[in-house]
């Protein structure tokens, strides 16, 4: 069994004994360390603007293949490595593993005063960073720290101004200038320029997935070396590949074609 599923003392199921959570976001944990972050459910023919935090009392406790639920559902948000997807519930998963529902995280998502993101647990409320990195790819003060070294070699940093920065926006979704994803509002993202330029609107994956391309060759990459040299962990970079890896495996990432059945 995985290090990160052991660490949780809490009571393990099959997947026939998962039901939807009673909320969301609802987090899992499986016997081989992947982490289902669960925001809401798609529902078919929704007639308003897309909202991954959407769920019904009506689905609760109920499986995902309930004959009374089944046809009005078309998936549920997940987010993995930053990146919002629609996939199957833990009762549909492929393979037979155990899981652990961590049902004392809660996911912090960004506000109108502030960008902290995060996951942290009822009591202490300190930072899970390994959830977090599982969740959005890196912790909130690692990709801060990333944007400003990339600031420094290949944008604006002074006193008054910094881009690419980390934002959010509380009015209105968007999509990623780079890769066509949904960004959600309240949901973290980087803007390389004011609203309305080019690259003002880019989605955590697509941005790790820009520097994996800026890193690839590793110590070979003199923007790696540049990295290093201001103080970026090698572990940090380390991280990017392996978020841009997992996406070898085929999830339907959310985008335009959200709209097309609203």
């Amino acid at each position: 069994m995985g290090s990160l599923f052991n660490q949780y003392d809490v009571l393990s199921y099959s997947k026939q004994e998962v039901t939807i959570a009673d909320r969301f976001p609802a987090i899992y944990i499986s016997d081989n360390d992947e982490v289902f972050c669960y925001t809401g459910i798609l529902f078919k023919n929704e007639q308003r603007e897309p909202n991954i935090r959407n769920s019904s009392f009506r689905v609760q406790g109920k499986h995902s293949t309930d004959k009374t639920i089944v046809n009005s559902i078309k998936g549920f948000y997940r987010i993995i490595n930053g990146c919002i997807v629609i996939d199957d519930y833990i009762d549909k998963q492929f393979g037979e593993h155990k899981y652990k529902h961590i049902n004392d995280a809660i996911v912090r998502f960004p506000v109108s005063a502030e960008t902290d993101y995060g996951v942290a647990h009822v009591g202490d409320f300190t930072e899970d960073k390994e959830l977090t990195r599982k969740i959005f790819g890196l912790t909130c003060s690692e990709l801060r720290k990333l944007l400003v070294v990339y600031a420094k070699i290949f944008g604006i940093h002074n006193n008054y101004m910094q881009y690419p920065r980390l934002t959010r926006s509380t009015r209105s979704y968007n999509f990623c200038d780079m890769t066509g994803l949904f960004i959600p509002k309240q949901f973290p993202y980087i803007a390389f320029d004011e609203s309305s330029y080019e690259y003002s609107h880019v989605s955590l994956w697509g941005f790790y997935n820009h520097l994996g391309l800026l890193l690839h060759g590793r110590e070979h990459s003199i923007i790696y070396r540049e990295f290093i040299k201001a103080g970026i962990h090698k572990e940090t970079l380390d991280i990017l590949f392996q978020v841009n890896n997992y996406f070898l495996f085929d999830h339907p990432k959310v985008d335009s074609a959200i709209f097309e059945d609203m």
